[in-house]
């Protein structure tokens, strides 16, 4: 295991300050984008998978870049660093047309990730509303 990817194993699950700055920023929509993420990163997911599945470099690239930006977008730092490996890696298959069979275990990694991430996130978002109910503050993720 190369330095890089264990430097994005040590990346907090959730970067809270821009996971914050995000259920701000979309205020009643976020609830709403949230589903976006769930749905466009389990079809990404889904890609991800086949194209490891079939060794095709090519098509590991743009669902790799989507599932980063989404992730990082939430502030779910060590799944967008993961991407973003990957994404990279796959580009270099490409250029080198080389086979992407040594992502497959880092490939492996991303929905179990993925799920852990977003419950993390949902359960972030269900504290915030106890949180807001409590002090009697209307909570804006719906």
């Amino acid at each position: 295991m190369d330095v890089e990817i264990i430097e994005i194993f040590k990346q907090p699950l959730i970067e809270g300050r821009q996971l914050e700055r995000t259920r701000t920023a979309l205020g009643f929509s976020f609830q709403r984008i949230f589903g976006y993420l769930l749905e466009d990163g389990n079809s990404a997911l889904s890609y991800i998978e086949r194209a490891i599945r079939e060794g095709n470099a090519t098509h590991l690239v743009m669902p790799a870049h989507r599932l980063k930006g989404k992730a990082l977008h939430f502030g779910a730092l060590r799944l967008g660093r993961l991407s973003e490996y990957i994404e990279h890696h796959a580009r270099q298959c490409v250029e080198r047309r080389q086979s992407p069979a040594e992502l497959a275990h880092y490939v492996a990694r991303l929905r179990p990730m993925f799920e852990e991430t977003m419950a993390e996130i949902l359960r972030g978002t269900r504290a915030s509303r106890l949180k807001s109910e409590s002090l009697g503050i209307p909570f804006c993720a719906d």
